[in-house]
């Protein structure tokens, strides 16, 4: 009897495997089909070198965030930090970039985020983790960054703020806020309407907990550090 009843929960977590791989396939495959467009197009317009005229580019994103790492320091003392790793997601952005070829610019916009799951915890006691093993991040994201350009080729750097959701938070998590994180990356312009963009981005995070078994405790702040590789279209 007990045979007959493993085989299901094998295979709903294989489904829920082949979904969530499902998803990043699509996300991937739209990327690379996003840059063979834009080869394309570029072969048939390609960029005048010689313009230098900063201009203002409007822009839709789609990409993917890698694995992550949710790492949460004592704010009063040296003790080690809390650290939680947390899967991929989806990454979807609207932006605004003032730019020229071989200058100074700067770009602004919002990064909405699909769900990120906490794949498992530093520690195994519900009461020590961050925000607990089996929560689920939700992250919305104001961003702005200066730009430094060469002819395809910018670097942008700059700050962020996000909001941070926590579904199924654990049982001693009292609070989170927000404070502001910061991000940088590396983009290439694929003509004159499609660019490709990686980078690490860094979202501030402090957190509130209540005392275990009625002892003393300290609040932490730290960062949820994530890789990230984003396709635009621009307008």
């Amino acid at each position: 009897m007990r045979c007959r009843y493993r085989v299901p929960s094998v295979n709903l977590k294989m489904g829920s495997i082949m979904s969530k791989n499902s998803s990043k396939a699509f996300t991937i495959g739209l990327i690379f089909l996003l840059i063979s467009s834009a080869r394309a197009q570029e072969a048939e317009h390609p960029v005048d070198s010689s313009a230098s005229t900063k201009e203002w580019f409007f822009s839709g994103g789609i990409g993917l965030y890698g694995n992550a790492v949710l790492s949460l320091p004592l704010m009063s003392t040296d003790g080690p930090p809390l650290k939680e790793n947390v899967g991929s997601s989806d990454r979807f952005t609207a932006e605004a970039m003032y730019s020229g070829q071989y200058s100074w610019g700067f770009n602004f916009g919002l990064s909405l985020d699909s769900a990120k799951k906490v794949e498992n915890s530093s520690d195994s006691n519900p009461d020590f983790q961050a925000v607990g093993g089996n929560s689920v991040l939700d992250v919305k994201t104001l961003y702005a960054n200066a730009v430094y350009r060469w002819q395809n080729l910018y670097l942008p750097f700059g700050i962020n703020l996000s909001r941070v959701s926590i579904r199924n938070p654990s049982a001693a998590l009292a609070s989170t806020n927000s404070f502001p994180g910061m991000q940088v990356g590396l983009g290439y312009l694929l003509g004159k309407h499609f660019a490709l963009e990686t980078g690490i981005r860094f979202v501030g995070l402090q957190a509130a907990y209540e005392a275990p078994n009625g002892g003393s405790s300290a609040d932490r702040s730290g960062f949820l550090i994530e890789q990230f590789v984003t396709a635009k279209i621009l307008f």
